[in-house]
């Protein structure tokens, strides 16, 4: 009762200045705790990015860079240009350099089975002498039996 009295005798000016103080901490207190869970969602939003989807890219990366692999290998026999054949040997080591990366990208990112990678990464350099003999053939000239 006694602290409701002094309340009441307090000029209105005192209780505005009081009431506006209260609220404004609590913006500032509600401000600062919202600050600490954005910079947690941001750390984890981080984690999301570089990790799951930093291997699933790679992923998607490697499919594309075979698939264009295989492009340049069929235009190379199809087209059945000396001059194309340089070109070609230039842009397969060079996408094979990006294959390369990747998988390592994603023999370092992968949380599962490891012998997943494993059995890409053979698949995929198991398929460089077939590459290099189409090449070699090529440039022996033999096009038919490439």
């Amino acid at each position: 009762m006694e602290r409701r009295r002094v309340l009441n005798r307090s000029k209105i000016g005192h209780r505005l200045f009081r009431g506006f103080g209260f609220l404004i901490a609590m913006m500032i207190l509600i401000g600062g705790v919202g600050l600490f869970f954005m910079d947690s969602l941001f750390e984890k939003t981080l984690d999301l990015h570089n990790h799951p989807f930093m291997v699933s890219r790679a992923i998607l990366r490697v499919d594309g860079n075979i698939l264009r692999m295989q492009q340049v290998l069929l235009n190379v026999i199809l087209m059945k240009d000396p001059k194309f054949i340089a070109e070609s040997r230039h842009e397969l080591s060079a996408l094979d350099d990006k294959v390369h990366e990747d998988l390592d990208i994603v023999r370092e990112q992968f949380l599962g089975d490891p012998r997943l990678v494993v059995t890409l990464y053979n698949a995929f350099r198991h398929w460089q002498p077939q590459r290099d003999e189409v090449m070699a053939l090529i440039g022996d000239g033999e096009w038919e039996v490439a």
